[in-house]
C-alpha cells in the first residue's frame, strides 16, 4: 500500500465530551444533496427522509445498519426548494423566511 494515504485507515475522533465520535477510518461521504428521497420521503433501500416523526422507526433500522458495521452517520439539513415541491428562496415571504430559520434551528 502506498504509504501517502495510510492515514486513511486510521480511526479519527472529532468533537469532545458528550459530544466525541470516533470513526472507524477517515473515508467519509461529503454532506450534499443526494435527491435520493421519494415523494413521500419515506426510507426505501434507496432512499431517506427526516423531516417528520413518522420516519423515526425507519431511521432507527437504518441507524442500527449503521452501527452494525462500525460506521457512523451525521444528518444533513436543507430545505429542498422547488426539487422539493416546495417555494424557493425567491417565493417567500418575510414571515415564511422567518420560520425557516425557526425550523432550522429547531432541526440543529
Amino acid at each position: 500500500m502506498d504509504t501517502n494515504f495510510s492515514s486513511l485507515f486510521q480511526p479519527l475522533t472529532i468533537g469532545r465530551g458528550a459530544k466525541k465520535l470516533t470513526l472507524k477510518n477517515r473515508m467519509v461521504m461529503a454532506p450534499m444533496v443526494t435527491c435520493l428521497a421519494n415523494s413521500s420521503g419515506e426510507v426505501t433501500p434507496r432512499r431517506l427522509g427526516v423531516f417528520h416523526d413518522r420516519f423515526i422507526n425507519q431511521l432507527e433500522i437504518l441507524a442500527v445498519a449503521i452501527r452494525e458495521k462500525g460506521a457512523a452517520a451525521i444528518a444533513q439539513i436543507n430545505q429542498t426548494g422547488i426539487r422539493g415541491n416546495t417555494p424557493g428562496p425567491d417565493d417567500l415571504t418575510i414571515g415564511q423566511i422567518g420560520e425557516l430559520v425557526e425550523w432550522f434551528g429547531r432541526a440543529a
